[in-house]
């Protein structure tokens, strides 16, 4: 994928089981910035990554805060 967009590359991390170190390093590697701790959308996924919750789960819980869901 030429350009991927940041949720493309935390789907494919989830997709992969990486850990949040993991996560940070793909979306580096692809010039996106890594998640962080301060926006609200990122805490929730920092939670899901940290937990080993599915992509489905956290999109339900991102759904429930009304933050962007991960397409």
């Amino acid at each position: 994928i030429k350009n991927p967009s940041r949720d493309k590359v935390i789907a494919l991390a989830f997709g992969l089981s990486l850990d949040l170190s993991e996560t940070n390093k793909l979306l580096k590697i692809a010039g996106l910035s890594e998640l962080y701790a301060r926006i609200p959308r990122d805490v929730i996924l920092i939670h899901a990554i940290k937990n080993k919750i599915r992509l489905l789960d956290t999109n339900l819980l991102l759904y429930e805060k009304h933050e962007k869901v991960v397409e």
